[in-house]
C-alpha cells in the first residue's frame, strides 16, 4: 500500500508596511515545524523593489541582512532562529575588504548567531545598483 503524504500548508510572509513584491514573497512559513524561507534581500527599504544608488557595499549588505532579519521576525522569530544563508555578492573582495564594517553590520543586525552561509560572487543582480543579495532559510 502506497503512504499518502499531506501537503504542509504555507504562508505568505509580507512584513508590515512593505510593498508587495511582483511574482514573489519575501517570506515563506511552512507548518511542519515552522521552517521559513526568505527570498533574496536587495538593499531597499520596506520591500521596494530598488536600491538606492551610492550606495557601498558595506551599507548594502548590512540592510540586506536587516531586511533578513524582519521577513523572519514577521512570521514570528528572531535572528537566531535564521537557519542558513546564501549571500550573492558583486564583488567578493569588496566582501573580503569590508572587514570592521562588515563585522559591525553583521553584530547589530544578527548578534553572536553564526548560522551556516554561502557565498557566491555573481555577475549581475536583480538591480543594476546592487551589490549584495541575500537569502535564508529560518526554523522557528
Amino acid at each position: 500500500m502506497e503512504a499518502i503524504l499531506a501537503m504542509p500548508q504555507l504562508k505568505v510572509i509580507q512584513p508590515d508596511g512593505w510593498l508587495r513584491p511582483p511574482g514573489l514573497s519575501w517570506g515563506m512559513a511552512a507548518s511542519a515545524g515552522q521552517i521559513v524561507t526568505v527570498a533574496g534581500q536587495l538593499a531597499t527599504v520596506n520591500g521596494a523593489m530598488n536600491v538606492a544608488p551610492g550606495l557601498d557595499f558595506v551599507a548594502q549588505y548590512r540592510q540586506a541582512l536587516q531586511n533578513v532579519v524582519e521577513v523572519v521576525t514577521a512570521a514570528g522569530g528572531a535572528p537566531a532562529n535564521i537557519a542558513m544563508m546564501r549571500a550573492y555578492v558583486r564583488d567578493i573582495e569588496a566582501f573580503k575588504q569590508g572587514g570592521a564594517g562588515l563585522r559591525d553590520a553583521w553584530m547589530s543586525t544578527i548578534g553572536k548567531h553564526f548560522p551556516p552561509m554561502t557565498m557566491v560572487q555573481v555577475v549581475m543582480l536583480f538591480d543594476p545598483n546592487a551589490l549584495v543579495e541575500i537569502d535564508a532559510v529560518a526554523i522557528i
